[in-house]
């Protein structure tokens, strides 16, 4: 992955950690928990990028 849709410094890795984190979440949950995870939250705009 190099970014190129956020190259802003910093970000993108900070990124790319927390998807890794939520995806290792997902894979190790229940599909029930998976789902209450997922739904939408108050604050749409930080999971924009997801």
């Amino acid at each position: 992955m190099n970014g190129g849709v956020m190259n802003r410094p910093g970000f993108t890795g900070d990124l790319e950690r927390l998807l890794g984190a939520i995806g290792g979440t997902v894979r190790k949950t229940p599909p029930e928990v998976t789902r209450i995870f997922l739904r939408p939250q108050p604050r749409p705009q930080e999971s924009v990028a997801l």
